[in-house]
C-alpha cells in the first residue's frame, strides 16, 4: 500500500492552480481536494453542489464528525490569522500564540477524515496561500510536496479585471499589487520548503502548451506517477473534472476539460510593459 502524501499547489488567484489541481486528479493515486482552506468559511458545505449528490453527502459527513470537536466559525477565524498573508509574516518573525494548538489539531483531524473515505494515497489540496504551505509539514504525518504555479503577469492582470467571475475584479494597480505580494511570498514560502520538502516550479503557459513535458518535470521532482494522466493527454482523451472539489474557480463545475491554448499574441501597451517589467524578477 502506498503510503499517503498531500500535494500542495501554491500560487496567486488567477495563475492556474484549479487547472493544474484537475488535471493531477486524473491521476488514479489521487483525490482533488480543491481549496480546502475555504472549509471553514463555508461552513463545511460544498460550494455549488446539489444537497443528495455524492460530493454533497461526502463533504456532509466530514463536517457531520468535525463538528462534534471544533467550531468552523472559530475556524475560521484561526484560518485567517494563520494562513492569510499577514499571517505568513507573523509566521515568519512571530513566535506563535497558544491558540496556534487549535487551528493544528483541526488541520489534522480535517486531513485524517478525509483520507479515511478515500481509496487513493495522495490529497492534492490547491489552497494557494504561503501561510497553509508553512504550516502543512508541522502539522501532518504525511509527506507534504509542493508545486509552484506561476503565470505571465500580464495575463493575471487582465483576468483580474474581468467582472464576470467568481473572485472579485481588481483594478490595474490592485493587481499588480496582489500579484507582487502574493508571488513574493509564494517564493520565500519555496525557497524555505524545498530545503525539506520536494518541491517543483512551473508556470502555466508551459503547461498549457506543453502538457507532458510539464508532467515529466512535476514526477521526476515530486517522485510521483503521472503515467496514466500523460497517456489520456497523448490520446487526445478529455480530461475528467472531479466533482469532489470543494471550492475552485468555475471550471470545477465542468464534467471534462481539454488543455488548450487560448492565448492570442497582441501587442504590448504601456501599461502592460510596466507589468511585465514590475514582475520580471519573480516571474523569470
Amino acid at each position: 500500500m502506498e503510503r499517503k502524501r498531500v500535494i500542495y499547489i501554491i500560487g496567486s488567484g488567477r495563475s492556474g492552480t484549479t487547472l493544474l489541481e484537475i488535471i493531477l486528479g486524473n491521476s488514479h493515486s489521487m483525490f482533488n481536494v480543491g481549496e480546502l482552506n475555504r472549509y471553514p468559511y463555508r461552513d463545511g458545505i460544498a460550494k455549488d453542489r446539489e444537497p443528495g449528490s455524492l460530493p454533497y453527502q461526502f463533504w456532509d459527513k466530514i463536517k457531520s464528525e468535525i463538528s462534534k470537536k471544533y467550531s468552523l466559525p472559530r475556524q475560521n477565524e484561526l484560518h485567517k490569522k494563520f494562513e492569510y498573508h499577514v499571517g505568513f509574516l507573523k509566521y515568519l518573525f512571530m513566535s506563535l500564540p497558544k491558540d496556534y494548538a487549535e487551528y493544528q489539531n483541526f488541520i489534522y483531524d480535517l486531513y485524517a477524515l478525509i483520507f479515511d473515505k478515500i481509496k487513493q494515497p495522495i490529497i492534492t489540496d490547491s489552497s494557494k496561500y504561503p501561510g497553509r504551505a508553512m504550516n502543512l509539514p508541522y502539522i501532518l504525518p504525511y509527506e507534504v510536496s509542493y508545486i509552484y504555479i506561476k503565470r505571465d503577469p500580464i495575463n493575471v492582470v487582465k483576468s483580474f479585471a474581468k467582472k464576470d467571475v467568481e473572485q472579485s475584479s481588481k483594478g490595474w494597480i490592485g493587481a499588480n499589487l496582489y500579484y507582487l505580494v502574493s508571488n513574493t511570498f509564494c517564493t520565500v514560502a519555496l525557497k524555505k520548503l524545498s530545503k525539506k520538502h520536494k518541491t517543483s516550479t512551473i508556470k502555466y503557459e508551459e503547461l498549457i502548451e506543453n502538457p507532458i513535458k510539464v508532467l515529466h518535470q512535476i514526477e521526476k521532482e515530486l517522485q510521483v506517477d503521472l503515467q496514466d494522466v500523460i497517456q489520456k493527454i497523448e490520446s487526445n482523451t478529455l480530461l475528467n473534472v472531479s466533482p469532489y472539489l470543494f471550492d475552485a474557480n468555475r471550471i470545477r463545475l465542468q464534467k471534462n476539460l481539454k488543455i488548450s491554448n487560448n492565448s492570442k499574441a497582441t501587442n504590448l501597451s504601456a501599461l502592460d510593459k510596466i507589468t511585465k517589467l514590475v514582475h520580471y524578477p519573480l516571474y523569470h
